[in-house]
């Protein structure tokens, strides 16, 4: 076999191993209710390791029902460099952010490091008045051990620094930005996934640990019970998601929690 093949062959397997960890997600029933409907307010969406802007489609119909504009972001991350991916999002982020409404993030897994990316790279938008809240879904901020364990290996070297970026310790992405002086709420599953949970010593969503999605200076945090995958279509999670958004708190007296 070729080398080409056998890179073939591993981008094909990483592909099976992260659908058989994660599965393909459930789509819950619509209509969302209204909580609250906003005017001249934004929202950029961004997907984690492996997904597309798909990934994220019902949020964002839930997100629109409220009255945000929402601007989902697509892009690549498999046999992507770090570098590359933060010089694409970043580009893609800024047409998203040209008016002068006030623009929230909401990042899922990989999708709120590149949040917190581009927040420190763009000082003149933390800074403006027009920033509003950001909120990270099950996010690695500290690194995965699911990532740790495929560390040297050659799933996640053909995989690109962007997934070995997601380890745990010193060369973790998370770990090498700064805490973020802007109001971040955070939101931890607590659903773990049996081919995975031995990997972690507490409580996890199948991917990451509830310490790593927790980050020093964020605003607020909450932990329910749904696992990483289902974040983006879980209804509790987009209702949390809202409260956030529009009033800088979660909802703690509703919802899920282990």
């Amino acid at each position: 076999m070729g080398f080409n093949n056998i890179k073939s062959f591993a981008k094909t397997s990483l592909v099976l191993v992260a659908l058989t960890l994660t599965g393909c997600g459930l789509i819950y029933p619509d209509p969302f209710p209204v909580l609250h409907t906003v005017e001249d307010e934004s929202v950029v969406l961004i997907h984690g390791l492996g997904r597309g802007a798909a990934n994220m489609r019902q949020l964002k119909v839930r997100l629109q029902v409220q009255g945000y504009d929402v601007c989902n972001i697509d892009y690549r991350t498999i046999g992507k460099g770090v570098d590359s991916m933060v010089e694409e999002t970043s580009e893609k982020i800024d047409k998203c952010i040209l008016s002068e409404r006030k623009v929230h993030f909401v990042g899922h897994s990989l999708g709120g490091l590149v949040i917190r990316s581009y927040l420190a790279e763009h000082p003149n938008v933390v800074g403006d008045d027009s920033l509003g809240r950001v909120v990270t879904l099950g996010t690695p901020h500290h690194g995965s051990e699911v990532a740790d364990k495929f560390d040297g290996g050659v799933l996640i070297e053909v995989a690109g620094g962007v997934s070995q970026s997601l380890v745990t310790g010193d060369r973790s992405l998370g770990n090498q930005l700064p805490p973020p002086t802007y109001t971040l709420g955070a939101i931890a599953g607590t659903s773990s996934n049996f081919t995975t949970d031995r990997y972690f010593d507490g409580v996890n969503d199948g991917l990451v640990s509830l310490e790593s999605s927790q980050i020093s200076g964020m605003q607020d945090f909450i932990a329910l019970d749904v696992t990483h995958i289902d974040m983006p279509y879980d209804p509790d999670v987009a209702y949390q998601t809202m409260h956030f958004l529009q009033t800088g708190q979660f909802d703690h007296l509703n919802n899920r929690a282990y």
